[in-house]
């Protein structure tokens, strides 16, 4: 191979390598582009989880639930609770 050849051969694969490392570059801003939506959409779904998760405690303790001073013709839970404990305690 002469040494004309030999250059001609260097700068085609150099310039192939350069052309690779542009692609790449350009892969790596695309992935981490991706990334960060990623983020972003698992920070969102996490905040909903927790606030999905926090009304289902809320409503099992029942602080918004129908209450005799409100009106109600049947007594609540809690006043049932109330009354049958102090009757045990009467008698």
């Amino acid at each position: 191979m002469s040494p004309k050849d030999n250059y001609a051969s260097l700068r085609r694969e150099n310039r192939e390598l350069k052309l690779e490392l542009a692609r790449l570059r350009m892969r790596l801003n695309d992935l981490e582009k991706e990334h960060v939506c990623m983020k972003r959409n698992m920070e969102k779904s996490n905040s909903r989880k927790f606030i999905c998760s926090f009304s289902k405690k809320i409503s099992k303790l029942n602080l918004f639930g129908n209450s005799s001073s409100r009106g109600s013709s049947s007594p609540s839970r809690n006043s049932q609770r109330t009354d049958s404990k102090v009757t045990v305690r009467t008698e």
